[in-house]
């Protein structure tokens, strides 16, 4: 079968790093794979070129390609560049499955060009079927990474690591890593360490891409906090990230806008690096399902629980181990790259045999280990299972909208509000 990824840009994030795996799991299963690229191009390009994956800038080549799948890779709302590529490429008998990166709802004609949405996380499957006002064929299929890609470094690698950038004698180091975008970060990031760092004067913080609207808070702090707080270099290479998240003791994690599916940490956990991170049930939270409470980590109820978080994680060395050991194994069932790239092939030759949406809707609804629904409940119990609890404002505010009209009308108060 000839499948095409289309996306827009092939540089260094997490979108690009997923139409890039998803590809060359593609190619691995027999498939005959081409990338049509929106945007700039990158790391990711190169990395296809070597696998002798053909990547166009035009959809004349891509024509020619003659797919028959299309497997884009979106923010879900109406843009007007990849609503044209549908239009133009999506032609009987082709189908076009979309990987809906924020879980957006689009409300525009575009929505009918997808076949199947899939979803990053139960989380946003159920965020985005209210959010959308009506049903449609989806199912949940995470990010997606290769076995080989991120594994736990060796003792001799961790150890010059830790001591370069920490101290021989370090007790206990976390860190965080991002893109330096302010949605990326949140200022708890910096102030759980505190607390520890004041019990513990062997602890460290390491930090990468911190934006610079954090600099004056990095410098409001105790001197000897400040001190051990250390500030590494941005890297592009999966091996150097790798090294970093094994020389960790814990990955801290707290993210503004939340994540509709956080690399970051499925990253981390490959590498057998438990995770403390804050619930954000307002907004993005697949962080507390990608980590699970007391599964490769700890989900604080709160930005202000995630400093408590990280101290009973710190103080419970078999908790750290056990969680430790169970990392890796969560993260290759959630993310193993061939495992996934088989359910989204799944959905494609369904959705090749049926030409009705409802029809295609239900067949998905009955194939064995598909999931295209994730109810109140579930959704409820993820939000309220966390470390010290959820704020009752959180859980009051967990509904989302049950139709269009609704959750435009509750973007439109947000943004009166600013926020």
């Amino acid at each position: 079968m000839k499948l095409l990824t289309v996306c827009r840009g092939l540089g260094l994030g997490g979108t690009e790093r997923a139409a890039e795996t998803f590809t060359l799991a593609y190619q691995r299963a027999g498939h005959d794979v081409a990338v049509l690229n929106l945007g700039v191009t990158g790391k990711r390009e190169e990395n296809l070129r070597r696998y002798n994956v053909p990547v166009w800038t035009t959809l004349d080549d891509a024509e020619r390609f003659d797919p028959a799948i299309i497997h884009i890779h979106r923010r879900g709302q109406a843009d007007a560049t990849e609503t044209g590529v549908l239009r133009r490429l999506r032609t009987p008998p082709r189908r076009v499955l979309e990987t809906n990166v924020f879980g957006w709802a689009d409300y525009s004609d575009a929505n009918a060009l997808v076949d199947v949405h899939l979803l990053l996380s139960r989380w946003c499957l159920w965020a985005w079927r209210r959010r959308l006002g009506r049903r449609a064929p989806a199912i949940v299929v995470g990010n997606p990474l290769a076995a080989s890609q991120f594994s736990r470094a060796g003792n001799a690698e961790i150890a010059a690591f830790r001591a370069k950038w920490a101290s021989p004698d370090a007790t206990f180091i976390c860190g965080r890593v991002a893109q330096p975008l302010p949605g990326k970060w949140h200022p708890s990031n910096i102030l759980a360490f505190v607390p520890l760092a004041q019990r513990d004067p062997r602890a460290f913080l390491w930090l990468v891409g911190v934006p610079e609207m954090f600099r004056p808070l990095l410098a409001s702090l105790p001197a000897d906090v400040r001190a051990r707080i250390r500030e590494l270099p941005m890297t592009s290479s999966d091996a150097e990230l790798a090294l970093f998240y094994s020389s960790l003791d814990c990955f801290l994690h707290a993210a503004r806008q939340g994540e509709s599916f956080g690399y970051v940490l499925a990253e981390a956990m490959m590498c057998g690096c438990p995770v403390v991170t804050a619930s954000t049930p307002t907004k993005d939270n697949s962080q507390a399902e990608v980590v699970g409470q007391m599964q490769a980590g700890i989900v604080a109820g709160s930005f202000e629980r995630l400093g408590d978080a990280l101290l009973s994680l710190w103080q419970d060395a078999p908790l750290r181990q056990r969680l430790a050991a169970a990392c890796r194994a969560r993260a290759l069932e959630l993310c193993d790259a061939d495992r996934l790239a088989a359910r989204a092939l799944r959905a494609a030759e369904i959705a090749l045999a049926h030409d009705d949406a409802a029809v295609l809707r239900r067949a998905l609804e009955t194939e064995p280990g598909f999931v295209t629904n994730a109810d109140n409940a579930e959704i409820r119990a993820l939000a309220t299972n966390v470390f010290g609890g959820a704020r009752c404002v959180d859980t009051a505010l967990l509904k989302p909208a049950n139709s269009a009209t609704e959750h435009r009308l509750r973007q439109w108060l947000r943004r009166r509000r600013g926020n």
